[in-house]
């Protein structure tokens, strides 16, 4: 049982003393403490005092720790040992990681490199597939119960050969915490009562509509938790818990590449892959997930992925660089040898994603070019040959309409009219029949040709079917008009290095790829840059006059919301679902600049707004 408060007002345990507060959730605050018979410091999860005495909770806990008991992997939080019946307070104890969350990694760093990324989710789906062989679905895999705990490396070595680690390097674990509401598949759990428990944002469709819990459950997350660390958001946001589930319900997401261009086109379909709607179609394990993570290193020759991980969190910075100058050459030549394979996906993902890391290189920029017409090309190509045949039917249609022309007696039909085209096309030009029935805009074409096109009809009846100025050669015009909008207002956006003034967002740009940089002025900070690749191309050929329109979108930026003032024991609730208390500070995902939210302060239940600023942090006054 447990004794009197102790002098630091934390709970006093029998066989711990509790001797800081790490942290603490909507279920339990999580406490440094020592283990006063091994004399070794541990981690105390100790249950919220309204908590305690709810008889299912009580045995949710014990669940816990009997699931993860069993298991033991290098990846997985060791348990160690769990309250007594006859104890007052109700806790679980734990091997104790010196370290941080993924959550506050994420908060420090933004976005991270699609590599690194990669190789944390790489580990924890390791570490999943651990446990569930041992029969254990976590249900609640999200960035906050993900810890990495940073060792220091060893000492420079006398000689850069030695292989040993830089001075200041440190050694990286990801473990995963926290099964609270984990599920034993060999058994019937204590979670099973149609109640929704976890993370909305994290959780899978079928966890949300209370079907069956399987091993792509935990996919699904993982998929979310990547999707997080590739682009620095949820795939799923709202302001508010009903319009989170309704979107993971939908699969309503942006694909990654188009949220953050560095991901590129190909770690984006290994994510939206995890992501997919249907349990069936995702990655049948956390093992196949990891292997498709695997495969896309090999290709880009990414090897010794935990001394990355090392690197990375040793100089950030400097790493982002040094990975995109070894990336970019890869890229490229593997960019090439699908456009020669004709992986026209391939390579534009590969080439989008060079030119994302290096967006001032015009040789990459070209690349992009050229394979953007090639692909318009081909595709104008197939539609004139289509076009082609249909010539073929409708002259053999006319020469049996002329026949019925004919009267008895050899009487003479109307006359035929044959027009026959037959002109040298300067590049990029295809007749202007053939433009405007295939109804593709045009573009450059690879090399000059002769386009020659014949149609016979009879002059009355199938006139109609020819375009006017069926003779002309159109001409390709030199700019179009695009209208660029951007988000928030009052972002900068540079088109090709050139900063657009706020008046200028129609502007008149050459067929091709552009590279657009939107920021906010330096005095703003709601929100992060971003980089994106348009591809202008030319008017349909009916229309000249006619816009183009992209949309460029800056990466809304985590509130910060702490609590200035007040009681020890205080507890801030929000009605977007933020819960934070005295010392601690609550993170909130925006979706605009500003917004309101409405708090309860407990002890006491006064009711005040708070104003939320994107990429500001808050510190909220104790009412009255």
């Amino acid at each position: 049982m447990s004794a009197l408060a102790p002098k630091n007002h934390y709970p006093r345990l029998d066989k711990y003393e509790l001797l800081e507060e790490l942290g603490h959730g909507g279920m339990a605050t999580v406490y440094r403490a020592r283990d006063l018979r091994l004399e070794r410091e541990v981690a105390v999860k100790l249950i919220h005092k309204h908590l305690r005495e709810n008889a299912e909770v009580r045995r949710r806990f014990v669940a816990e720790a009997k699931a993860v008991a069993k298991l033991r992997h290098h990846g997985i939080v060791d348990v160690y040992d769990v309250s007594d019946e006859e104890d007052e307070e109700r806790y679980l104890v734990a091997e104790l990681i010196r370290g941080t969350t993924l959550r506050c990694v994420l908060e420090d760093h933004g976005a991270l490199p699609a590599e690194i990324a990669a190789v944390i989710t790489c580990m924890l789906c390791d570490a999943v597939e651990h446990a569930h062989e041992a029969g254990v679905i976590h249900r609640d895999i999200k960035p906050e119960n993900v810890l990495l705990e940073l060792g220091q490396g060893s000492e420079r070595p006398s000689s850069p050969r030695d292989g040993s680690n830089p001075s200041g390097r440190r050694h990286v674990h990801v473990k995963l915490t926290d099964f609270g509401i984990a599920k034993v598949l060999d058994a019937q759990g204590v979670t099973s009562t149609g109640q929704i428990l976890g993370s909305p944002a994290h959780m899978a469709p079928e966890q949300i509509e209370g079907g069956e819990i399987a091993p792509t459950t935990d996919v699904f997350a993982l998929g979310v938790l990547f999707y997080e660390c590739l682009v620095g958001h949820l795939p799923f946001d709202g302001t508010n818990p009903a319009q989170v589930l309704r979107k993971v319900l939908l699969g309503d997401y942006q694909a990654a590449d188009s949220e953050r261009s560095e991901v590129g086109g190909r770690w984006a379909s290994i994510v939206a892959k995890a992501l997919e709607l249907e349990p069936a179609k995702r990655y049948p394990s956390a093992l196949a997930f990891a292997k498709a993570i695997a495969d896309e290193f090999a290709a880009l020759e990414f090897a010794d992925v935990s001394q990355r991980l090392e690197e990375y969190f040793a100089e950030p910075e400097a790493f982002r660089q040094q990975l995109a100058d070894a990336l970019v050459p890869r890229l490229l030549t593997r960019g090439e040898r699908s456009r020669h394979d004709g992986d026209m996906q391939g390579a534009a993902a590969d080439f989008n994603r060079a030119l994302a890391l290096h967006p001032n290189d015009l040789a990459i920029l070209k690349r992009v070019s050229a394979l953007s017409a090639q692909r318009v090309w081909g595709r104008r190509l197939t539609r004139v040959a289509f076009l082609g045949a249909g010539a073929l039917v409708i002259g053999g249609t006319s020469f049996f309409a002329a026949r019925a022309f004919r009267g008895e007696g050899g009487a003479e039909a109307r006359p035929v009219v044959s027009l026959d085209l037959d002109f040298e096309a300067p590049r990029g030009a295809v007749s202007a029949t053939a433009a405007r029935l295939a109804g593709d805009d045009l573009g450059a074409a690879p090399a000059p040709s002769v386009v020659k096109a014949v149609v016979s009809s009879a002059a009355t009846s199938l006139h109609p079917v020819l375009p006017r100025g069926v003779g002309e050669v159109p001409r390709l015009s030199l700019h179009r008009k695009v209208r660029l909008t951007v988000v928030p207002a009052g972002a900068k956006l540079r088109v090709d290095g050139v900063e657009v003034p706020w008046f200028g967002l129609l502007q008149d740009l050459t067929p091709g790829a552009h590279t657009v940089v939107g920021l906010m002025p330096e005095d703003n900070p709601c929100c992060s840059p971003v980089t994106a690749v348009i591809n202008v191309i030319e008017p349909p050929a009916d229309d000249a006059a006619r816009v183009q329109q992209f949309t460029v979108a800056l990466g809304f930026k985590d509130a910060q919301v702490s609590l200035g003032d007040g009681p020890s024991n205080a507890r801030v609730s929000c009605d977007n679902g933020l819960v934070f208390g005295a010392g601690a500070a609550g993170t909130v995902k925006m979706a605009d600049v500003q917004r309101r939210t409405v708090c309860t302060f407990m002890p006491g239940n006064k009711r005040d707004s708070v104003i939320l600023r994107a990429g500001v942090a808050v510190s909220v006054r104790w009412p009255g």
